[in-house]
């Protein structure tokens, strides 16, 4: 990958800050969720199994907030694995005889799903800031969601 201004490496830096966050806050829930789990398990397959069995229908009482904000949590992190675990595409120009970078140079995501289409991701700090804005909305909302589990029920 070649040298980028270091606005991009502050923009990818706030990024993923702003997805340790949701993923702290997502393992938190998971864990009340599920229970105690010895095992390190990646946080989307904790994410899908918390939702899942928060949408049975005999979950007593249903939590939608806490499943909506599962899901938020599960798509905020997939967009940063799209940058986190992609590939550099770079792309060169000739003109004249002169071989220069290309300014179409992307990251590319192969996601292990093989339904799932690859992803190009633009490098730029507009990007990854509109990504971490993302993540930080979904940490805002956490508080809520949070309280909802327990809601109707107390903790326990």
């Amino acid at each position: 990958m070649p040298e980028l201004p270091p606005k991009i490496y502050e923009a990818l830096g706030r990024m993923t800050w702003a997805a340790m966050g949701v993923e702290e806050r997502a393992r938190s829930l998971t864990l009340h969720v599920l229970g105690f789990d010895r095992t390190a398990k990646p946080v989307g397959t904790l994410i899908q199994a918390a939702i899942e069995r928060l949408e049975r229908v005999d979950a007593n009482p249903p939590r939608p907030a806490s499943v909506e904000w599962l899901k938020r949590a599960r798509a905020g992190l997939e967009r940063r694995n799209e940058v986190l675990h992609s590939e550099y595409i770079e792309w060169w120009d000739e003109t004249d005889g002169k071989v220069e970078r290309s300014s179409d140079s992307y990251l590319l995501h192969l996601p292990n799903k093989q339904s799932k289409p690859a992803v190009h991701v633009s490098v730029d700090e507009e990007t990854f800031d509109g990504i971490a804005q993302e993540l930080n909305e979904t940490i805002a909302a956490w508080g809520q969601a949070y309280a909802s589990f327990f809601d109707d029920r107390g903790p326990g």
